[in-house]
């Protein structure tokens, strides 16, 4: 197992005197191995403690889960299908969040948005979809477009959503948006 030493400098906040103080952070890394074909994953901690990943494949967007630690995930055939897009669709980019334990409405829900694209960009515009479960990531409901790119132009679109429960406990969508650029 290789180890990497990361030590944290906070030059703004620390007055020099107080650099020699701060504490060493230590990462060990193991061996790496696949932990799902597909691109664009992102990984995150529940509030049960379980961890959360989630990727895009071929057409669709998955998750796949892991409750110890990240020492084991759900074999492949159990991941679970987020987003299966429209013929000619195919999904780029997948993020989430998760409403706090104690939201009066949604505690524990998870929040996914996604980008939309066309297997033909000049033919339709790019989306932000976006889609939650309420029971951990096995099921998944309410697919809604928030957000469709204002021109239909060759690899021209909205890019990497990603969502966020702001302390008023409503969901934000940020992405970058490339439609209108010239």
């Amino acid at each position: 197992m290789k180890r990497m030493k990361i030590v944290l400098w906070l030059l703004l906040a620390l007055p020099l005197s107080g650099l020699a103080a701060l504490p060493e952070l230590t990462i060990e890394l193991g061996e790496p191995y696949e932990l799902a074909v597909g691109g664009w994953p992102r990984l995150k901690r529940l509030n049960n403690g379980r961890m959360l990943v989630t990727y895009c494949r071929g057409t669709g967007a998955y998750v796949r889960a892991s409750a110890d630690n990240g020492e084991t995930w759900q074999a492949y055939r159990s991941e679970r299908t987020v987003f299966t897009p429209p013929a000619g669709m195919f999904v780029g980019n997948i993020d989430f969040a998760q409403f706090p334990r104690d939201h009066a409405k949604y505690a524990n829900r998870i929040v996914c948005a996604l980008n939309l694209r066309a297997n033909d960009p000049a033919k339709e515009p790019f989306h932000i979809v976006s889609c939650y479960s309420d029971d951990d990531g096995f099921t998944w409901k309410g697919a809604t477009t928030n957000f469709p790119a204002a021109v239909i132009a060759n690899e021209r679109g909205c890019y990497e959503p990603s969502p966020y429960i702001n302390k008023d406990g409503n969901v934000e969508i940020y992405f970058a948006d490339k439609s209108y650029t010239p």
